[in-house]
């Protein structure tokens, strides 16, 4: 039984997309797979009602020897309806808000029925915010992958707890070729809030608790907007015999705040509408500020403003650009000891001077999981005043010329790229390998010799190399006198690291790991304050730290809690001992890791 006139059209312009490929083994996990790729081409071509079931195969075995020949047709008892292609009708779109389920009002737009569940004069979702995520029109053919790509696009608007598309026969008795459309949504919770608590220990004797709290706001002007609002703190306080006068008193703190609105679709002077409408995308705008202070050391404030976009045509790639960032750096005061310090250190200096920052930025991200094996590509490229400076050039002032300022306060130029490669082999069922390896470097030139402290690169810590704190080694072979200045000195312009991760379990939700992590920051130029601090490809292996060690994880599903103990095998930097096992004792090399979640 032959295939009707146009479904049979359908087969012969998408055979190059056949599973059946002659000489190929037979297979019926191959038939099954035939049958459901040529129902969702008919899908795709108005036959909303054709099923995989509606096609049979025939088999012969007889023709040629160890040959199987298949014939495909549809099936003689095929509903009559599912023969025919259908065509969208009317559109009803049905909004209700949390938990209640009765539709008191409604508007007409267009030929389209807007009915709500409202207690207020105006609808609780503004029409024009849900339409862009409809590729439902009057008069098209039925597509399948319509279908989807609409649902796929309600459900990422984030305001939503549930969402559904029916399509009603507009008069079966008549043979009507239409469908009529019915979109059902509820409006999630308004309301999300975050409240998190920690407690740090630094290898520089400071101890200290921390809070933050985040709430966002969902649908927060009826456009589908989600307003969001966080602010965090910490105070820290210093231990031991070597404390100074009064430092015994609560005397380092961190305070910051953030707000957000998103915008769950591309917002760029209308072309939002018509370039990007299939894609996975958003426009986000922030305000965020920081104050830092370091006992016995500065008070800085951190002031920024961006607005950046997310973009995803593919479920496992994502580009996100910042078109705009500005931030500005205050330092309010600071102590003689640490005007000595960057008084000896000129690039010091101009890292943690009062400056703007007006950059742009772009991360491309992908990511990839078949048969357990997880794999992340994270590439991440920031550029700061070349658009200022280009500006400058405009009026005569060279690129490259030094002493510029924006709004009477020095800017920041460099370019920053960085790629992070991430992939877990697993090994049994409930065991893997896991792997990280990251590069990054940062070059300032123009109006600036070194980038920022923020942009600079650090190494060491619960998320990197674990037998070292965070910014206890480097640049390169340099490590300060007083290693309480460590957290100022240690930073570089370029970023290797290397980690391996054999992840098992033990019992219960409680796992074991034993790890091996391997990498270090340098300088790109030569800074006679941090002797040994530039790359030098002849003594680069001497320059790798290097570390191993062993850890437990407590999965709550929601909640990884971690502990790491990081043993030392090779510092970077000169320790008094000879070879390549360097640490002055093993209780000295010993790193211990408190943390939530997975490192990498």
């Amino acid at each position: 039984m032959p295939f009707y006139p146009q479904a049979d059209s359908i087969i012969r312009v998408t055979m190059d997309k056949s599973l059946l490929k002659q000489g190929a083994p037979f297979s019926v996990p191959q038939l099954d797979a035939e049958r459901n790729r040529l129902s969702k081409e008919f899908r795709n071509n108005g036959y909303y009602y054709y099923r995989p079931n509606y096609i049979s195969f025939r088999a012969d075995t007889l023709m040629i020897p160890q040959k199987v020949q298949i014939q495909v047709s549809p099936l003689p008892e095929t509903p009559a309806q599912a023969k025919y292609p259908y065509r969208l009708g009317n559109t009803r779109i049905n909004i209700y808000k949390y938990n209640q389920f009765q539709l008191t009002d409604s508007i007409t737009f267009r030929g389209q029925t807007y009915a709500y569940s409202n207690t207020k004069p105006k609808p609780p979702l503004k029409l024009r915010a849900i339409l862009p995520n409809l590729f439902l029109r009057k008069g098209d053919l039925y597509k399948q992958v319509n279908n989807d790509l609409s649902l796929q696009k309600l459900s990422e608007m984030d305001i939503f707890s549930s969402v559904r598309v029916n399509y009603v026969p507009r008069d079966t008795a008549l043979n009507s070729d239409s469908l009529d459309i019915v979109v059902s949504a509820m409006l999630d919770k308004p309301f999300d809030a975050e409240f998190e608590g920690k407690v740090t220990s630094k290898n520089n004797n400071y101890v200290g608790p921390g809070l933050s709290f985040s709430m966002k706001k969902r649908n927060a002007f009826r456009g589908a907007e989600t307003l969001g609002l966080s602010a965090w703190g910490s105070y820290e306080w210093q231990t031991g015999a070597h404390i100074e006068k009064n430092n015994s008193l609560v005397n380092s703190f961190e305070y910051g705040a953030s707000a957000s609105l998103s915008y769950p679709r591309i917002l760029f002077f209308g072309l939002g509408k018509k370039l990007w409408r299939r894609s996975i995308s958003s426009t986000n705008f922030e305000l965020n500020a920081r104050w830092v202070n370091r006992a016995s050391y500065f008070s800085r404030v951190s002031l920024g403003a961006s607005v950046s976009y997310t973009l995803q045509r593919k479920r496992n790639v994502k580009h996100e650009f910042t078109p705009f960032s500005l931030t500005y750096d205050l330092m309010l005061h600071s102590t003689a000891k640490f005007d000595s310090i960057i008084h000896a250190n000129p690039a010091l200096y101009i890292s943690m001077r009062d400056q703007f920052i007006p950059s742009m930025e772009y991360t491309f991200t992908w990511k990839k999981e078949k048969n357990r094996q997880q794999q992340t590509l994270k590439v991440n490229v920031k550029e700061a005043g070349n658009v200022t400076s280009g500006i400058y050039a405009i009026f005569g002032k060279g690129f490259n010329e030094q002493g510029k300022e924006l709004f009477g306060v020095p800017f920041a130029q460099f370019i920053k790229a960085s790629v992070q490669y991430t992939r877990q082999f697993p090994l049994t069922t409930r065991t893997c390998l896991a792997t990280r390896i990251f590069a990054g470097i940062v070059y300032s030139y123009g109006n600036a010799t070194t980038a920022p402290y923020n942009d600079l690169f650090s190494i060491g810590g619960a998320n990197s190399i674990r037998a070292f704190s965070i910014r206890s080694i480097g640049p390169g072979s340099y490590h300060p006198a007083k290693s309480a200045y460590s957290y100022i000195d240690e930073t570089g312009d370029l970023k290797l690291e290397a980690n391996i991760e054999y992840r098992f379990p033990i019992i219960a939700n409680l796992y074991g790991a034993a790890f091996i992590d391997a990498g270090n920051v340098w300088l790109i130029r030569e800074n006679d304050k941090q002797p040994g601090g530039k790359i030098n490809i002849s003594e680069f292996g001497k320059t790798i730290a290097l570390g191993t060690g062993i850890g437990l994880r407590y999965d709550l599903d929601f909640l990884v809690i971690r502990f790491d103990l990081g043993i030392g095998i090779h510092a970077p930097y000169d320790t008094g001992k000879s070879g390549y096992y360097n640490m002055p004792s093993f209780g000295k090399s010993l790193g211990y890791q408190f943390a939530i979640g997975y490192p990498f």
